[in-house]
């Protein structure tokens, strides 16, 4: 298997530019004005009325978590890679890797399939977005 990774070539800012834009995505995905009021619907329903917070680490380790995977897409997309190139990358890494998992795991959880596809269709959209740019 001949597999470069070029993590040499790594624009930090470009890096902490596309992690920012899917936290921004992420807040909007999960607001009310998207997919928000059924997110927590089916959130509510499925912890049973349990209260849903947000504490400043859960925004913190999440920062980190997308830092990753930003860094991780450039990693793999290299210096020359285009923004649909970048899109195209994040969409085969969020179906092939990202919607198995996820569905997965939310299937043994019992939860609500759309509840499922929520979560699936961001993290797709949020790969998306970070290859993109």
């Amino acid at each position: 298997m001949d597999f470069t990774a070029n993590f040499y070539s790594v624009n930090m800012l470009v890096i902490f530019g596309a992690t920012v834009a899917s936290m921004l995505f992420g807040g909007l995905w999960f607001s009310p004005v998207l997919a928000g009021i059924k997110w927590k619907k089916l959130l509510d329903e499925d912890r049973r009325n349990a209260e849903i917070t947000s504490s400043p680490m859960t925004f913190i380790v999440s920062f980190v978590m997308q830092f990753i995977a930003a860094g991780l897409l450039a990693g793999l997309m290299g210096p020359s890679a285009s923004g649909w190139e970048g899109m195209r990358l994040g969409y085969v890494i969020g179906f092939g890797f990202i919607m198995p998992t996820l569905v997965t795991i939310n299937l043994f959880e019992q939860r609500s399939w759309l509840l499922v596809i929520i979560y699936t269709v961001y993290g797709i959209l949020a790969l998306c977005l970070m290859g993109f740019i």
